[in-house]
């Protein structure tokens, strides 16, 4: 079962989120555990409660859920900066999975009093509030590399290093398959490439009408006239027009069930997957779809979250 955000996921909410919260006054912040947070944002005749669970998922939901009586200290810096401010701008660092949510003033976005909240969704996550020139103000985690702080308050939050998916071209796809170990699958190799993950990856396996399972150092023929290599290549020229289109517009959602061992269809489906695009590896197994990616993700993980409640009772 998918357990966090992709960088395409990312990509996806962000562009929603361009559109249903950029303008829009933060109301209300609040802890729902440890690592998770709602967000009220309103304005006149509406409002968007957003959910940022450090390292795992964001999305607009649907769903009450139960919110900390006493907020934590890091609650509570959230709100003394940012209560009140106008959301002016949503952005997805590079194709990382990370989001810089800005609190522009009315000077201008450099200006002294706009502020930033980082939120990464990656490996143990943070959230992490910085001024207007990303000195960080406060954050969930201080982290630490080889007994150094990476990450405290007073120091910057470095934008440079931020990685964009690219074109892929021939030369770069030969050479990576090359040094795939000799029970690789092309799967698994193409997993590592380039910034496109792994359901995209085996997305543009299947649309090049090969195995995901094949094995890389024997079964692919890397020559300079190879039709397996000219398919992965048309295959990739699609794959990066989807990562286009994810970024532009709001997308449907879809969420893949676990096929039912005696292929009868069940009234408690098992939840296998999320996604802002039904990949090839998915549409022929059970799935539904949703008006947006956000409200495929919000009921996706509120269905965890209730079996898990289901399984403490």
């Amino acid at each position: 079962m998918k357990q966090r955000f992709t960088a395409l996921d990312v990509r996806a909410v962000v562009t929603a989120y361009q559109q249903r919260l950029v303008g829009l006054r933060l109301q209300g912040i609040y802890d729902v555990n440890p690592k998770t947070f709602l967000f009220k944002f309103t304005k006149p005749d509406s409002k968007h409660l957003v959910l940022i669970e450090s390292g795992i998922r964001t999305h607009t939901t649907e769903y009450v859920r139960d919110k900390s009586i006493t907020p934590s200290s890091f609650c509570m810096k959230l709100r003394k900066h940012l209560k009140t401010r106008r959301l002016t701008r949503v952005r997805q660092l590079g194709m990382d999975r990370v989001i810089d949510f800005e609190f522009a003033v009315a000077a201008g976005p450099e200006a002294e009093g706009t502020y930033h909240v980082v939120c990464e969704f990656y490996a143990s996550g943070n959230v992490i509030l910085t001024d207007h020139q990303y000195n960080i103000v406060a954050l969930l985690r201080v982290v630490h590399i080889e007994d150094a702080k990476a990450f405290a308050v007073g120091m910057r939050y470095e934008l440079q290093g931020a990685r964009d998916v690219e074109r892929v071209e021939r030369a770069p796809l030969v050479e990576h398959l090359r040094r795939a170990a000799p029970k690789d699958s092309l799967k698994r190799v193409l997993a590592t490439f380039g910034m496109y993950g792994p359901a995209l990856s085996e997305h543009v396996v299947l649309r090049a009408g090969l195995s995901p399972s094949l094995k890389v150092a024997t079964a692919l023929d890397l020559g300079p006239e190879s039709p397996q290599i000219a398919a992965l290549l048309a295959a990739y020229a699609e794959a990066y027009d989807i990562v286009e289109q994810l970024g532009q517009g709001t997308h449907p959602g879809y969420i893949s069930y676990l096929p039912q061992r005696d292929g009868e269809p069940s009234d408690d489906p098992v939840f296998d997957d999320f996604g802002p695009w039904l990949f090839d590896q998915y549409a022929s197994r059970p799935h539904k779809q949703f008006a947006t990616f956000s409200d495929a993700a919000d009921v996706f993980f509120s269905n965890i979250e209730a079996q898990r409640l289901r399984s403490k009772a």
